[in-house]
């Protein structure tokens, strides 16, 4: 988290009528009081949003009159009472403290004292203690006491590793030229295609590497070329496909892993040529911060003139022995990246049947 906070971040939150959420909290200048109430109050939130999945506590905006989890107005604390040194130490009453969280007090313009301090609080791995000695996280806009199962899955995320899956779609031209007759004087015609790749990247986002990695996607059936009359269609991801339907959309499931062959000679084939042998399958490990990306799906060649609404991916992966991981992006939300001028021999090598 590292946008910079100001006044008129701040008041963009209340004209953009954004909702509290599992990583946003508003809390009004009266949550800063010197009272032991108070102070265990600030330790449940902070060490709350830290067992779930981080996020930001804004101490200094009412929320709104008619809706608690929409914000009202600012509502600023005053620092020569309530200075950022004091909400430190209160917050470093949490056990273990958490590290990496961040406090930003943001000048407000109402009065040179007045400010509203912004809590960014990254997600921990491990589990946090608030000082009346018990865990809490954030569940339904609240901070809820924790399950014991809930506190060991928290205190288990340093020792697995935290796979999420990352999508865009790049688009590169092909050039194909047909119905030439060069001896008699007649040059081909040159078409140009878009070729459309849905690149699927898993990052991980823990703090163990992750050595075997399974994913699961699943993608509207309309977004893919359609199958030639009597033939399979081959995709990458291809080792079983299923099709099935959700709400009404026809889908395909595509699975992959993070596996390997490496090369270990090569075979005369005469005529001066040769083709490789491979060695076994190996993983290829995926270090803590690092991407490791899978094989790529081909789109249809209209991709871009078509209409999204309602489409999404959805995902899954397994890695080691981490507890699964799910998600779902919006076709939508996926950036399209815009590779048109390269070069054919830099983009592939496919067959001719890029437009539909």
């Amino acid at each position: 988290m590292t946008a910079i906070w100001d006044e008129n971040r701040i008041e963009q939150y209340i004209t953009q009528g954004i909702e509290e959420s599992l990583t946003l909290d508003y809390k009004a200048a009266g949550a800063l009081e010197r009272t032991d109430k108070k102070k265990e109050e600030v330790t449940k939130d902070v060490s709350a949003m830290a067992n779930s999945d981080g996020g930001i506590i804004i101490y200094g905006i009412a929320e709104d009159s008619t809706n608690k989890h929409l914000p009202g107005k600012i509502d600023p604390i005053d620092r020569n009472q309530f200075s950022k040194e004091w909400l430190e130490d209160i917050i470093s009453n949490i056990r273990p403290k958490i590290d990496g969280l961040v406090i930003y007090p943001v000048p407000i313009s109402t009065a040179p004292n007045h400010v509203v301090y912004m809590v960014e609080i990254p997600q921990s791995y491990t589990a946090h203690q608030a000082t009346d000695k018990r865990y809490y996280k954030r569940r339904n806009f609240k901070s809820e006491p924790m399950e014991d199962y809930e506190i060991r899955d928290v205190m288990g995320r340093g020792q697995y590793p935290k796979i999420e899956l990352e999508f865009d779609i790049t688009v590169t031209q092909k050039e194909v030229h047909t119905g030439g007759q060069w001896n008699i004087g007649i040059l081909p015609e040159t078409k140009i295609f878009n070729r459309y790749k849905l690149e699927i990247w898993a990052f991980n986002a823990g703090r163990v590497y992750a050595q075997y990695v399974n994913i699961l996607i699943e993608i509207p059936d309309v977004l893919l070329p359609p199958e030639p009359e009597g033939e399979e269609m081959l995709l990458p991801i291809d080792s079983k496909r299923d099709k099935h339907y959700i709400d009404g959309i026809l889908y395909y499931k595509y699975y992959d892993e993070n596996t390997t062959r490496d090369i270990i000679g090569f075979e005369s084939l005469g005529f001066g040529s040769s083709s490789p042998n491979y060695g076994p399958a190996r993983h290829v490990p995926i270090l803590p911060g690092r991407h490791y990306g899978f094989e790529d799906v081909r789109l249809r060649g209209d991709f871009e003139s078509m209409s999204f609404e309602n489409l999404h991916i959805e995902w899954e992966v397994f890695a080691d022995n981490a507890p699964a991981l799910k998600g779902r992006i919006a076709i939508k939300d996926i950036e399209i990246i815009n590779q048109r001028n390269k070069t054919l021999e830099e983009s592939d090598d496919e067959d001719e049947d890029d437009i539909e």
